[in-house]
């Protein structure tokens, strides 16, 4: 450029200048004539034709100078934006933060905190929750309830409310802990493409033990609801077809659920645990729930199992519940157990440290027996609940003791120690592991001493194993010495056997009380179909070698049970039968009323190969059909295939109302009837102090002096206790002095071959 060696020169000449060096002819003037005019233009201070290239121009033309230097540039400049997308993408979407809650409620299916805490509060808080969040902006995708000294939770021993809101469950904590899943301590969120796409539930163990597919494997739900299914951890329905496995959400503009409703897999209103068809929750502007009120299957206002229908709740500022106030269907002031409300009072890091129940007066409540009105809580200085007590509300206004807590912990903060007193009596010392896990419990005497407990152990030892293909638990039991001792299933050793999947595969009670039991193990083994439902279970008692006890003088030694897609044993059989029962085999067929109760029943005797046998020689039917009202009443019971040369008839059929015996009829193979029978006592086991006096053999003649006219005329109307009158060796026996209940003795029908 001129302007390079003479900085002075004007532009509009330098702009010529620059034309006529432009390296392509088609850039540089036409002509000279051209050149000239341009010339004169600027001499007269006129407007040149010549301009000076563009930015653009200017850019291709240094690159075509400079290619290597464009390409570096080109590249900083390229790895400098994709840095900081990428940075910005890891900060707001990305990076795992960590957050802290008291308590957690759903929005758009993912939990939110509902009342946040500070990480300086959570050595104050017995029970949190930390939340892992995709960068600032992004979704939560991990929830984890931790103690006050960051290991997982134990929560329900020592009566502790969970905080992961599980709807199948139940959100008013009616449904007992036993027909619960294990307590979730660890709750994910996946999603596909920024989308939620599954909810998965752990225990301490990491075991699944429930999850949500928003998959819509179902009927497709109205545009304003959200559906999704519960199901097992093969992505398999989790419940049967007559229990609830698919949920719809209403959510309001905020995204959090304002109703639900339960179905089953044919998509029919359905209950959850607590009993309810679905809940309607009303909330205030924070998002936090107001009035929660259970629905029926028409979705209006319903009692749930314990007798609630709405509880209303009103917070502090933190969002802490302060007041509960028991509803009625329309939202009005209610009863449950004589009581219409309830206060909680928090202390400074927001622990509940006293609940107090109001009557419809706005006074104490009045209860009565181990119901109480007012619950005090001690803490220590981790808020982690050292004491519970309990009293009663009296018609005077004063308050009586009747139930007392204390707990103490260990170092990863779990129970330790539990000791009740009062409508109740225990102790317990428990030691866990860092999850939470019971490896040793003893049971306590007031003053401290181990002792037998509850179980029939004082000692109950628990190993853990955990492998890629599930987890093993044995459970040894002991005395208060460390001796061998046996549980309430009379075993000294348990060990349960989880597959990778977490349902239980395998159950064994091995080492039986000695001289009580002839063989050494019971082996349970549950076999499922594809969708995870439990399909056939075999039961198996052993010998110390793992064979077959076929010397123990078992009934028998195999069992297998067989069940149908609702849960229920649809087909049984009885393996390996002692001899005195006539056959080796014994097979039950079951139907089912809709009510769920039997329909039909039917015994077979069969041989080895499982094929039915035409009678048996014992005296008793080789087939017994049973039939059974809708709530499972018997009505009739027709045996057949009993020896006519033992019997002497062939076949009996019972008939029933209400369960009170109508008629009994005995006939032979002809089809003619057997006018009277004798009934004969089998064998005889001991039952009270004077069966004793009874043999095998004896004709049962009379009870308190009323003739017997069959075996089931006893057996089918309950002994009042008396006395019985027998044959013996052609004599009769009056024996006296029986209790009323069951005497122990096994009565058959004969035919009188001359009556």
């Amino acid at each position: 450029s001129p302007a390079f060696y003479r900085p002075g020169i004007p532009r509009d000449l330098e702009t010529i200048c620059m034309k006529c060096l432009e390296k392509e002819s088609r850039d540089r003037y036409e002509s000279a004539a051209s050149f000239a005019e341009d010339l004169r233009r600027y001499l007269d201070d006129e407007s040149i034709v010549a301009r000076p290239p563009t930015t653009a121009v200017r850019t291709v033309k240094w690159i075509r100078r400079n290619p290597w230097r464009f390409v570096a540039s080109a590249a900083l400049i390229l790895a400098v934006a994709w840095g900081t997308q990428r940075l910005w993408r890891w900060e707001f979407y990305e990076r795992p933060r960590l957050e802290y809650a008291a308590f957690v409620d759903f929005v758009n299916g993912v939990l939110e905190p509902a009342v946040k805490l500070d990480q300086k509060d959570l050595t104050r808080t017995p029970v949190h929750l930390r939340l892992t969040r995709s960068g600032r902006s992004g979704p939560i995708t991990l929830v984890e309830v931790l103690n006050s000294r960051g290991y997982p939770a134990v929560l329900r021993p020592i009566q502790t409310f969970e905080v992961i809101p599980i709807y199948m469950e139940g959100l008013m904590g009616s449904q007992p802990n036993a027909e619960k899943t294990g307590e979730t301590t660890k709750v994910e969120f996946l999603f596909t493409e920024r989308k939620l796409a599954e909810v998965r539930a752990r225990d301490r163990n990491g075991s699944v033990v429930w999850r949500i597919l928003y998959d819509r494997e179902v009927a497709e739900a109205p545009q304003d609801e959200v559906g999704a299914r519960y199901v097992n951890i093969r992505g398999f329905n989790a419940a049967s077809r007559s229990a609830a496995t698919h949920i719809r959400v209403q959510r309001d503009a905020q995204g959090r659920d304002v109703k639900i409703a339960f179905y089953n897999t044919g998509e029919e209103p359905t209950p959850n645990g607590e009993g309810v068809y679905g809940y309607k929750a009303e909330r205030n502007a924070a998002g936090h729930i107001t009035l929660l009120t259970n629905l029926d299957r028409e979705g209006k206002p319903a009692a749930n199992r314990a007798g609630l229908t709405a509880l209303a709740y009103n917070r502090d500022g933190n969002g802490r519940v302060t007041r509960v106030e028991v509803r009625d269907g329309e939202g009005r002031p209610a009863l449950f157990d004589g009581v219409a409300a309830a206060t909680l009072e928090h202390d400074s890091a927001g622990n509940v440290i006293r609940e107090t129940r109001f009557g419809a007066d706005g006074k104490l409540a009045r209860t009565t027996g181990g119901n109480w009105a007012l619950h005090e809580i001690a803490r220590n200085e981790r808020g982690d609940v050292v004491g519970r007590k309990y009293f009663r509300g009296e018609a005077d206004g004063a308050t009586t003791l009747v139930l007392e807590w204390k707990m103490a912990y260990d170092e990863f903060g779990h129970p330790a120690e539990l000791g009740v007193s009062g409508t109740e009596n225990f102790r317990r010392a428990l030691r866990r592991d860092a999850s939470g896990n019971v490896i040793e419990e003893k049971h306590l005497d007031p003053e401290g001493r181990v002792i037998v407990g509850e179980g029939g152990y004082a000692i109950r030892k628990r190993i853990y194993e955990f492998s890629p293909q599930g987890s093993r638990w044995i459970e040894t039991f002991f005395d208060p010495s460390g001796e061998k001792m046996y549980g309430s299933n009379d075993s000294h050793r348990v060990i349960t056997d989880f597959g990778p999947t977490g349902v239980l595969q395998r159950m064994i009670f091995e080492e039986f009380v000695p001289g009580k039991y002839r063989y050494y193990r019971d082996v349970i083994l549950a076999e499922y179909d594809a969708q995870g439902n439990l399909r056939r279970n075999v039961t198996r008692h052993e010998d110390e070698k793992g064979e077959l006890a076929i010397t123990a003088g078992l009934r028998y030694t195999v069992m297998e049970e067989n069940f149908d897609e609702n849960g229920r044993v649809y087909l049984q059989w009885e393996i390996g039968c002692t001899e005195s029962l006539g056959a080796p085999i014994f097979s039950y067929d079951i139907e089912y009323h809709r009510t769920g109760a039997w329909k039909r029943r039917t015994r077979q005797a069969c041989d080895s190969e499982r094929k039915p046998l035409p009678y048996i020689s014992t005296g008793f039917g080789a087939r017994v059909e049973e039939e059974f009202d809708t709530i499972g009443r018997l009505e009739r019971r027709n045996e057949t295939g009993f020896d006519e040369k033992v019997a002497g008839f062939n076949v009996r059929e019972t008939k029933f109302s209400n369960e009170v015996l109508q008629s009994v009829a005995h006939k032979r193979s002809d089809g003619t009837a057997v006018e009277a029978v004798r009934v004969m006592i089998n064998a005889v086991t001991l039952a009270q102090r004077k069966s004793a006096e009874l043999k095998a053999g004896d004709q049962l003649l009379t009870v308190n002096g009323n003739p017997v006219p069959s075996a089931y005329h006893f057996t089918f109307n309950s002994f009042p206790g008396g006395w019985l009158e027998v044959l013996r060796d052609g004599q009769r026996l009056r024996i006296e002095g029986f209790e009323a209940g069951s005497i122990g003795i096994y009565l058959e029908d004969r035919a009188v071959v001359n009556p």
